[in-house]
């Protein structure tokens, strides 16, 4: 799964020109044929953080392994987007554009309780882009 995601998530250019960083979670339902249904965000720092992982997700259609007898399956995951700094270090005109977005950021959060059933946890992902 790990590799999936490494593989088929792209970093639009858009979350890269305001060198956006945050986090996102996200659940989603699949049916017996591993089919994503739907997505429901729970959580993100901003909405620009979850296109990519949403796109993914779309990618990985018919991948969801569904236990026996059950004709919906949900899945909570973590996707996280961090910014690589070359050698470790941030120029300044670098850590004002991080700073801007993350003064900027509009956080999309859950207002109602979202019943979690039967629901899996999935590790983290973990995005990094330069």
């Amino acid at each position: 799964m790990m590799d999936f995601f490494k593989k088929n998530v792209t970093i639009p250019d858009e979350l890269k020109k305001r060198k956006a960083t945050g986090t996102a979670v996200l659940k989603f339902t699949a049916d017996q044929k591993g089919a994503i249904q739907k997505v429901v965000v729970y959580y993100a720092d901003d909405y620009i953080i979850t296109i990519p992982f949403i796109e993914a997700l779309k990618k990985s259609d018919h991948k969801w392994i569904i236990p026996d007898d059950e004709k919906l399956h949900d899945f909570l995951i973590s996707f996280t987007v961090n910014l690589e700094m070359p050698a470790g270090k941030a120029s300044a005109a670098t850590q004002k554009q991080v700073f801007d977005s993350y003064r900027q950021r509009k956080p999309v959060w859950a207002v109602n309780p979202i019943p979690l059933d039967m629901t899996t946890l999935l590790p983290g992902i973990i995005t990094t882009y330069n």
